[in-house]
């Protein structure tokens, strides 16, 4: 009896795990709450500078617009204002219009990071598989490729687990050249200039996204 149980528990996992999902945005959100906390160190010879950078933004919807508070905390200094956006569905990603303010003081981050960024899957996926998706980068007017894979479904409640696209082609990457050209097809290499310093910067990150299958609305990310 026990042997047909483990049988048929099998096949039921086998069936659940090869089930297929499709993700919608059928509603937007009804706060929005973020927080950017940007650790940024900068090498020159043995000296390192660090800078620490705080932005927090919480913000309701009132007849269609997002109304929040945007504060910023820069080096210990803090900033605060009012910041209104709105949120334009079109099914497998939202987008943000309409921003008055800028998001941080002195950088003009792009107004798609208060989305958190989750384009859904053109098609239907299934747990453990993988998709791909562009992002803005916060310092940089340039998308990175993020990959995206569906990690666990239950009650509904889809778990999406992402990393920026790591270099990879099947052909060993022998010189740094190679690599970097790879870096900066995936965008997680760039130059920048924020406030006054400049050079060379990579990005590397990873996080989680909780999606809603049957509302069809994000409930939280973790980036």
């Amino acid at each position: 009896m026990k042997k047909y149980l483990i049988i048929i528990l099998l096949i039921l996992s086998i069936g659940v795990y090869g089930e297929k999902y499709n993700f919608e945005y059928k509603s937007i959100p009804q706060k929005v709450d973020c927080t950017f906390d940007y650790d940024i160190r900068s090498q020159k010879n043995d000296n390192i500078l660090f800078r620490y950078n705080l932005v927090t933004y919480q913000a309701t919807l009132e007849n269609d617009i997002y109304k929040g508070v945007l504060k910023s905390d820069i080096e210990n200094k803090i900033f605060e204002k009012a910041c209104d956006f709105k949120f334009d569905n079109d099914i497998k990603s939202l987008k943000v219009s309409g921003l008055t303010e800028k998001l941080h003081q002195g950088i003009d981050l792009p107004e798609s990071i208060l989305s958190a960024q989750f384009s859904l899957p053109e098609k239907e996926v299934g747990v453990g598989d993988l998709w791909y998706i562009k992002v803005k980068n916060p310092l940089q007017d340039k998308d990175i490729t993020l990959e995206c894979r569906l990690f666990r479904v239950a009650d509904n409640i889809a778990t999406v687990y992402f990393s920026v696209k790591s270099p990879f082609r099947p052909n060993h990457m022998v010189t740094e050249r190679e690599l970097m050209r790879e870096k900066l097809h995936d965008g997680s290499t760039f130059y920048f200039k924020i406030d006054t310093l400049s050079g060379h910067a990579e990005i590397t990150g990873s996080g989680l996204w909780i999606f809603d299958l049957k509302n069809g609305t994000l409930l939280g990310s973790d980036q």
